[in-house]
């Protein structure tokens, strides 16, 4: 009799580690397929008086629905300087497949810099094309950034 328990318990003992060892395997599998897309791309675009940036950077894991992703918008006025000393209010908005931006800034001095920048956590895929549109003073322009290359 105590033999049998004994066999009854390896036998269930060798069969707990091959299960174990199976779901093991499984889930290292699983891990080797997930897709993970990495990005690093630039979007540039220009009106008459404005060019604009956008550098996506990060990657996308589809099996785990994770991103880690950062986005830099650079707007920049191709102008002197002086031509925006009389601007006391300067909007801009980006707009990308997924998400927008807009941006509203109030001067109380002439702004001292001809590039204005943003942060966001977007990730936007190559072939997307991205409007911006800028407003300041009375003047107002629109345009399309577009991936390099």
């Amino acid at each position: 009799m105590d033999k049998k328990k004994l066999i009854t318990a390896i036998i269930g003992f060798v069969l707990l580690i091959g299960v174990t060892m199976f779901a093991m395997n499984l889930e290292t599998t699983a891990s080797q397929e997930k897709q993970v897309d990495k990005f690093n791309d630039t979007f540039t675009g220009e009106s008459e008086h404005w060019s604009a940036q956008l550098h996506v950077t990060g990657e996308k894991t589809y099996r785990e629905g994770k991103d880690d992703d950062r986005a830099v918008f650079k707007l920049t006025y191709k102008g002197p300087i002086r031509e925006l000393s009389s601007v006391n209010k300067l909007r801009y908005q980006y707009v990308m497949p997924t998400s927008s931006k807009e941006i509203k800034m109030t001067f109380d001095t002439p702004p001292e810099n001809r590039v204005f920048t943003d942060s966001s956590s977007n990730l936007v895929k190559q072939d997307a094309m991205i409007k911006v549109s800028v407003q300041w003073g009375d003047h107002t322009e629109t345009f399309t950034l577009r991936a390099e290359g």
